[in-house]
């Protein structure tokens, strides 16, 4: 304290209560400094009031791209589904020895099925339908 006191240092301008005043000098001198820390006073304070207003920015997040692929899925599965309504046309046993209604069955069913293994059996499914002259396919 004593130094500081000897160095005409304002103790309670260091803990920021007010600001220092010369100790000599020109009256209009120490107002414009007494209002030039006003001013940065309310500019801080401003500031530091509109930082907390500001809606920050939210980065995308991978479970939201996570659900958008999930939709897609979502989708090609209830295609699949649609298909699989034609299990009159399906249900046979073809030339190759397979059976396309049970195949799509076991796409549906696995845990392994993708976007893509989805959208392989509806083109092979519909394929089969468009070669059968099925009615309402497209």
């Amino acid at each position: 304290m004593a130094t500081a006191q000897a160095l005409g240092v304002d103790i309670a301008s260091l803990l920021g209560t007010r600001p220092s005043l010369p100790v000599s000098g020109d009256v209009k001198e120490a107002y414009a400094i007494v209002d030039s820390a006003a001013a940065n006073e309310t500019s801080a304070a401003h500031l530091a009031a509109e930082a907390l207003t500001q809606e920050p920015d939210f980065p995308e997040d991978s479970a939201e791209r996570n659900q958008q692929a999930t939709t897609e899925f979502d989708n090609l599965t209830v295609t699949l589904e649609n298909y699989m309504s034609y299990k009159d046309y399906l249900d046979v046993t073809t030339k190759s020895g397979t059976n396309p209604y049970k195949l799509a069955q076991d796409e549906l069913a696995s845990k392994n099925a993708t976007a893509e293994s989805r959208t392989k059996m509806i083109k092979r499914l519909r394929d089969l339908l468009l070669a059968k002259h099925v009615k309402g396919v497209a």
